[in-house]
């Protein structure tokens, strides 16, 4: 459950990666992979993470 919108609605929740993974994952969908390779990019910043652990519950279920 990562695409663009989510990762950017909650962008304060990210933090910086100490060492980035560039591993290759085959088994994403094409939102999860967009936004993982836009994160390779530095597209919203420079090594960002987002632990989906953080994001709020009650948005999660919500999109589901």
């Amino acid at each position: 459950m990562m695409d663009e919108q989510t990762l950017i609605g909650h962008r304060q929740l990210c933090v910086i990666e100490p060492i980035p993974s560039y591993a290759s994952l085959s088994h994403l969908t094409s939102d999860e992979a967009a936004v993982y390779h836009g994160l390779l990019e530095h597209r919203w910043g420079d090594r960002l993470r987002l632990e989906q652990e953080l994001v709020d519950w009650k948005w999660a279920r919500r999109q589901l």
